[in-house]
């Protein structure tokens, strides 16, 4: 069994199902074709059963399989602009839906692809559910129909909204000073725009506002960098494992809170048995609303975000981040008597 592929570099690769590919080693051979050096690969022809060794956590290996090719990430997953913990995620599964979901650029990213590549998957057409094919044969209606199609103009308009709610905050307090009823409504307007604000830093960073990858980039580091003052990085990373693994225990960080509350079936039994935790969980429902909401904007996220930037030595995204906060304390300390007073009113619209 040979598939063949000719490549415009003038060099000829060929992968050959050959008796000893069960060894699972490479076997490279050099010939002359045409005076031109070429290379053949014996590719390894895995078997669903067969990748599960993969997906032990102690596996140093990382395989994921993508349109039934597999591929060898794990040296590349630490250089993934999407961050490693999402190729992690796929070890020794099908990661083609989260693949096909999070690139835009496909035909670029195929060919960062291609020397990643150790094997193809047997019968790999066979083992995708009804579900899997029906959500596929949906997503190319939606494209094929341009309901993906973005409207950059939507985006201008909702950024120049955005800042008419912080322009109305700013005018407010300057023409009518501090009380009591200005400050309140001054905190809403804020509010409603960082709201607004995080929306739109969410279709950016999803790179679905312009066809090119480098002005989504720049227009998510000016939302969610400037107009937030959160990592562009960090979000990326956390978001888009959210999306390719929602609701998962241990994949998806939206819900990996568990010395606060356990979420699901499956985290409440592990660690009962474990005896891990200090919460009154059975009243977790009750307490949410007194922990949940006033921790996540204005503790815990603030708190990641600096752990984040300084651990990487994002810088880039450093420089947005504090350009929010220069701004915001600068505009508002006009106002307010101090400092102290300034942050407590930050604290109040977060």
């Amino acid at each position: 069994k040979v598939i063949y592929q000719r490549y415009p570099c003038e060099c000829d690769k060929i992968f050959l199902d050959s008796a000893s590919r069960s060894k699972g080693d490479t076997q490279i051979l050099s010939f002359f074709s045409h005076n031109l050096l070429a290379k053949v690969f014996v590719m390894k022809i895995y078997t669903w059963e067969s990748l599960k060794e993969f997906q032990q956590r102690d596996c140093k290996q990382k395989l994921i399989v993508i349109e039934g090719k597999v591929y060898d990430v794990t040296k590349f997953m630490h250089k993934h602009p999407g961050g490693a913990k999402l190729l992690g995620a796929y070890a020794g599964e099908d990661a083609t839906d989260a693949w096909v979901a999070l690139h835009n650029d496909k035909e670029l990213v195929e060919k960062y692809m291609k020397p990643l590549q150790c094997g193809i998957v047997e019968d790999y057409e066979k083992h995708v559910s009804p579900s899997q094919a029906d959500f596929r044969r949906l997503r190319q209606l939606a494209e094929s129909s341009g309901w993906f199609r973005a409207r950059p103009l939507f985006f201008i308009k909702y950024l120049l909204q955005c800042w008419a709610f912080e322009l109305a905050a700013v005018l407010l307090l300057w023409q009518f000073g501090l009380h009591i009823w200005t400050v309140l409504p001054a905190a809403l307007l804020l509010c409603t725009a960082q709201a607004q604000a995080g929306w739109a830093q969410h279709d950016y960073g999803h790179l679905s506002v312009f066809n090119s990858r480098r002005l989504n980039h720049i227009g998510h580091e000016l939302v969610v960098g400037h107009m937030k003052g959160a990592s562009s990085h960090w979000w990326n990373f956390r978001h888009f494992l959210h999306h390719s693994k929602p609701n998962v225990v241990g994949a998806d960080p939206d819900i990996n809170v568990p010395y606060l509350f356990l979420l699901g079936d499956k985290m409440p039994q592990e660690w009962g048995k474990r005896r891990r935790g200090f919460m009154p969980y059975n009243w977790q429902h009750d307490y949410f609303w007194l922990l949940g909401p006033p921790m996540l904007l204005p503790l815990y996220f603030h708190y990641e975000n600096i752990y984040f930037i300084f651990k990487r030595g994002d810088w880039r995204d450093f420089v947005w981040t504090l350009s929010f906060f220069l701004k915001f304390f600068y505009v508002f300390n006009h106002f307010f008597p101090s400092w102290l007073a300034t942050f407590g009113f930050y604290m109040l619209v977060r």
